[in-house]
Formats: structure tokens, sequence, C-alpha cells
């Protein structure tokens, strides 16, 4: 295991992301949550809740360059299209509480998977400790 902030290399495939979104972690809403296609799970922590924002609408494409500060290093990105990096599919996980619900008092899911799923919108996971 790393130890905090030591700067470690990981690369993600665009493809591969299933769900991105601001996490809190520690008690604080600063880090990224990316969860991968074969359950990869990435929590990425940032100084600043701004920064984890900025990163988030990066991927996701509502990033207005033109606007920003362009004195502020917070992003190191080009300013290519604003094409989505990835699809933004946590809104869905997050604002259709009542969907799963459903399916889960139908037994369309599981309990285990029902639990999962509340534990998750509650910015709760195995990689947090808190």
């Amino acid at each position: 295991m790393n130890a905090p902030y030591q700067s470690q290399k990981i690369q993600i495939q665009l493809e591969d992301i299933t769900v991105v979104h601001i996490y809190r972690y520690m008690f604080q809403y600063r880090s990224l949550r990316i969860v991968t296609k074969n359950a990869q799970e990435y929590i990425f922590e940032f100084q600043k809740p701004k920064y984890a924002q900025k990163v988030l609408e990066v991927l996701l494409g509502t990033f207005d360059y033109k606007t920003s500060n362009k004195d502020d290093a917070s992003v190191a990105v080009s300013e290519r299209s604003q094409e989505p990096l990835c699809k933004d599919v946590s809104d869905h996980l997050f604002t259709n509480v009542q969907y799963y619900q459903d399916a889960w008092q139908r037994g369309m899911l599981s309990n285990g998977d029902y639990l999962l799923y509340l534990n998750f919108i509650a910015h709760r996971s195995f990689n947090d400790p808190t």
C-alpha cells in the first residue's frame, strides 16, 4: 500500500468508466470516485472541492474553458473539443432511488444488491475507512 499522497501512476481507459461522481472521503466532498466496468473502484482525493469539481466537469464535457481562470493549474487539460470523455450515469443512480426500491420490493434485486446500492449512494466504500 502506498503512503498517503505518494505519487502513483494509474491508467483507466475512458470507455471502461461506468460511474464518476463527487465523493465524500474522510468526511469531506473533495474527492472523485470512479467505478469501471470490471467493478474496480478508484477514489481520487484533491486539495480543494473545486478541483474535484473541475475534473468531473472535464470528464463530463461540461467544463467551460473560455471562462475558466487560465492561471488556475488545478486541471491541466488542453483546450481541445468539449466532447464528453465519459457518460454521466451517476445522476441516474442518485436520483432514481424509488426505481431501485421498487425493484428490490418486487424481488428483482437481492437483499445484498440493494444494500450495496444504498451504501453506494450514501458514499460508503470498501476503500474508505471512515
